[in-house]
């Protein structure tokens, strides 16, 4: 604790820089001394207690300033001696240790009535006034300027996303708390307050208010003050405070002042804005929300939201494995509002239900119109809120509107948010669970942005982890690599796949891919966009950024009769994706026992749809690139006799003229010659095209090649 004197042994011994930070911040007032008696160190609390400034204190003798803070009826208790004796510490106190080398003593002055009163008027961590004290000072103020003349107004500072940068109790939650509580002290005047009301929430008095725009301008700074960089366990993050103003009006009370603010903040939050300003006693903030929520519900109603589709692609192979629908309102007044926004809002105001039957019916929709139009897109994930899947009746909506569709449950996968998953309840519990059963996925979205315990994901049967974008953005520090590379290696050990959200440049994607993350969206991948500008991608060959050489295949399933391996790659990413889930289909059809003959004909008919669904989307391909119509007839055929076949293995499976260990290794050997024998010539042809090869050049290529291979 202390940096000590040699030559004078000890003697105007000084307290080291951090020792001193951590000092000024107790609200007790501390003393520190050296082994001869004397007065080191004095913090602002002590010296307001004593009434002496730290020039008076410092070289002093203790026993005499002791002396006179005892005759000012105050406690003393020496917390800390340098032969480890002192007085008995009173309830309530905090024990410090002198853990330095040289002798000392440290003493914490407190005045006694001013102490008794301190915990309930003010918060623990900070030393602020709590809702408590605000709400007095509040009401004295607003006395004061009915009395006196002139305004104050109330400004809610709620800190954005506060449960993506730390949770309350945490050490990165205190010290982005401590921080901002320091900035915002810091931004006002001394006759201002500055309050904690909530672990999320600080409230700030603003007296002398003469009208809107001055505290729309004191809003502005605060904005600024609090949104300062601030640096977090090694993450470099910048907070985003929503400020709700809120100034008197005629005849208005604290109550008024206090509902207008709430009011105000509701509507920046709602509106993705920093900051907006209501005036108390009038229910204009209150009628403007209610037309909001109206336009809300219309919109929900009468086809006003858009889900917008943005591609996830493989890190291995740069295959599209699957979109994220993501949610969007424009709202002629306040702009573009997503599903960060759209989603607490319809949970606050009971408009949960609606929108969740609203955006699983258009994804289901929009499956369904990509199946029957063969295009491989993979897998379709979309948010929802706790709210959304818990309500009455939602979870049976939500599944009547995906069996409505004809939708396949594996090619769905909803995404919860990392907070909400992590305080789910056991009925949203429940609920993922029925959903996991008929065969959906289960992500957390924006996972690690609030540390949460990876572990923590065993119990709760999570299918895939989406990493955050504030992760990604820092992948160039060497302490956030680290955490990503530990959380990918965790999360694949339990099981689950990693997307990374917001990868834009090649060398993010490169990181991940050593990092063995699975999948990656973002600009690099392709903006969110409607569908007519998405499907485009699903039929691209090869993408911007490089395959990276001397990538190890994986075995598609463990100890599977069908191995994947490089020779069935044919060229084309997507068709190879949907090569492997044929791969896996055909694979857990030959592992069923021989008496699961229900289970056996349940999973030969979804071989049979996705094979048509497959190969529909091969011929999808075929007509976008043009592949001559030779090649592209005989592999209808081929494709019609393949259905055919997988189609009368399932008659009879049905009524017991085959056995199920022939049917399944007759279907690995059709498939292996089905990729082998007529994919991979496709794909060597469609790979031609996309470099720039004319079609015909392309398939006597092909053919010729074909040819040299079998003599």
């Amino acid at each position: 604790m202390f940096d000590g004197d040699e030559k004078s042994g000890g003697r105007g011994a000084r307290l080291a820089p951090e020792t001193c930070a951590i000092l000024s911040r107790c609200r007790g007032g501390v003393l520190c001394a050296d082994a001869a008696g004397i007065v080191t160190h004095a913090n602002s609390a002590a010296c307001r207690l004593l009434a002496r400034a730290a020039g008076r204190l410092v070289g002093r003798p203790l026993d005499a300033v002791l002396d006179e803070f005892r005759s000012m009826a105050a406690a003393v208790l020496p917390l800390c001696t340098a032969d480890g004796d002192g007085l008995p510490v009173s309830d309530g106190a905090d024990p410090l240790r002198c853990a330095d080398g040289c002798g000392g003593t440290v003493v914490l002055l407190r005045d006694a009535q001013a102490s008794s009163r301190h915990p309930a008027h003010h918060d623990l961590l900070t030393g602020l006034p709590n809702h408590r004290l605000l709400s007095e000072r509040l009401d004295a103020e607003m006395s004061r300027a009915a009395r006196h003349g002139g305004a104050c107004a109330l400004h809610l500072v709620d800190v954005a996303d506060y449960a993506a940068l730390g949770d309350e109790g945490s050490a990165a939650g205190e010290q982005l708390v401590l921080r901002l509580a320091e900035r915002l002290r810091g931004a006002v005047r001394l006759a201002d307050t500055v309050a904690r009301v909530a672990p999320d929430r600080f409230a700030v008095i603003q007296v002398g208010v003469d009208r809107a725009g001055e505290a729309a301008a004191f809003a502005r700074q605060l904005c600024a003050a609090g949104g300062q960089p601030v640096c977090l366990d090694g993450r470099r993050i910048s907070p985003a405070l929503r400020v709700g103003v809120a100034v008197p009006a005629a005849g208005s009370d604290e109550t008024d002042l206090a509902a207008a603010a709430e009011a105000a903040l509701y509507r920046a939050k709602a509106a993705g804005k920093p900051l907006f300003v209501a005036a108390a006693g009038s229910d204009a903030a209150l009628r403007d929300d209610a037309r909001l929520l109206r336009d809300f519900a219309r919109a929900i109603d009468t086809g006003g939201l858009q889900l917008l589709y943005q591609p996830q692609l493989s890190l291995d192979s740069h295959a599209v494995v699957g979109v994220e629908a993501k949610l969007r309102w424009q709202h002629p007044a306040l702009g573009e509002a997503d599903a960060a926004i759209l989603l607490p809002l319809a949970d606050r105001n009971g408009l949960a239900g609606r929108l969740g039957l609203w955006t699983v019916r258009s994804v289901c929709r929009q499956v369904r119109a990509w199946i029957d139009a063969g295009i491989p897109f993979g897998r379709v994930s979309f948010p929802v809120s706790p709210a959304q899947l818990t309500a009455p009746g939602q979870q049976a909506s939500f599944v009547a509107a995906a069996e409505a569709q004809g939708v396949p449950w594996r090619l769905l996968e909803v995404e919860i948010d990392e907070a909400a998953y992590f305080a789910a309840g056991p009925s949203l519990l429940a609920v993922l669970d029925a959903l996991q059963a008929r065969g959906a996925r289960v992500a957390i979205d924006r996972f690690g942005a609030r540390y949460a315990p990876l572990l923590a994901c065993r119990p709760l049967n999570v299918n895939s982890l989406k990493i955050d974008r504030q992760l990604v953005d820092g992948i160039d520090d060497a302490a956030t690599a680290g955490r990503l590379r530990e959380t990918i290696a965790l999360a694949h050990a339990l099981g689950m796949a990693v997307v990374a959200d917001g990868v834009d440049t090649p060398a993010q994607a490169e990181a991940l891919r050593r990092f063995r993350c699975d999948c990656c969206q973002g600009g690099l991948c392709g903006e969110a966009t409607a569908t007519e500008g998405v499907e485009g991608c699903f039929f691209e060959v090869c993408r911007a950024w490089p395959t990276p050489a001397g990538t190890t295949e994986r075995a598609a399933v463990a100890s599977p009769a069908l191995v994947w391996s490089d020779a069935y790659a044919t060229g084309v990413a997507s068709i190879d994706l949907q090569h492997r889930i044929l791969v896996d289909l055909v694979n857990a059809f030959s592992r069923q026992p021989g008496g699961a003959l229900a289970a056996a004909c349940a999973q030969l008919e979804e071989i049979a749809d996705y094979a048509d669904y497959h190969f529909r989307c091969e011929e999808s391909f075929m007509a976008r690139f043009g592949v001559v119509d030779a090649h592209a007839g005989a592999h209808r055929r081929l494709h019609a006799e393949g259905l055919g076949l997988i189609r009368r293995r399932l008659d009879a499976c049905r009524d017991g003229s085959a056995g199920l260990a022939a049917v399944g290794g007759e279907l690995v050997r059709w498939l292996a010659g089905h990729i082998l024998a007529e994919d991979k010539a496709l794909g060597e042809q469609i790979a031609a095209i996309g470099r720039g090869m004319a079609p015909d050049e392309a398939y006597r290529s092909t053919m010729l090649a074909a040819a040299l291979e079998c003599r």
